[in-house]
């Protein structure tokens, strides 16, 4: 099982409260934002919070990635107009990051589901498992016991058999001999 697979397990199975859910992204897309602030690029303001995008929609889910979403394209849309170069190339990028930012929440959202119902089923399969392994030692219990109730019983039908032959032969030669 993979590291990733592990940890949207593990938190799935948590239940983080809405504040972390939601601020763990937040502080995220802030941290970005700082980042941007003190390294500014010659490229897409959006694209330094697409790992951001992903994080937050494979571990907290599809709220946690609209979040981002509608945040860093909010802060992305700031970026262009407080250079003064808004125009129509970057708006359509900015449609186009929505677009595909919007397919990977379903995308991430989905293989989060996903792996938390795998999640289910493994537990699911753990407890028939613990449960068929304590049934199969009972029942391997039970047939060592009929096993020797068996080895009695055919020990004592053998005891019977020589007692009757032995009686039988013990009676007939007295018989015999007064019947003549």
């Amino acid at each position: 099982m993979s590291s990733l697979h592990r940890l949207i397990g593990t938190i799935a199975r948590h239940r983080p409260s809405p504040g972390i859910r939601y601020g763990v992204p937040l502080l995220l897309v802030t941290f970005m934002t700082f980042v941007r602030f003190l390294a500014p690029a010659y490229i897409a303001p959006f694209l330094l919070y697409i790992p951001v995008l992903l994080a937050g929609s494979l571990a907290f889910g599809r709220g946690a990635g609209t979040l981002v979403l509608t945040l860093s394209t909010l802060i992305a849309t700031w970026f262009y107009t407080r250079d003064g170069s808004l125009d129509g190339v970057d708006v359509s990028l900015l449609c186009q990051y929505v677009l595909i930012g919007a397919v990977m929440i379903w995308i991430c959202d989905s293989l989060r589901r996903s792996v938390v119902q795998n999640e289910a089923t493994l537990e699911r399969l753990d407890g028939a498992n613990r449960t068929l392994v304590s049934n199969q030692s009972e029942l391997t219990a039970a047939n060592a016991r009929a096993e020797a109730a068996k080895e009695a019983a055919e020990e004592h039908s053998r005891a019977k058999s020589r007692f009757l032959a032995n009686m039988s032969h013990e009676l007939r030669t007295p018989l015999s001999a007064v019947i003549g």
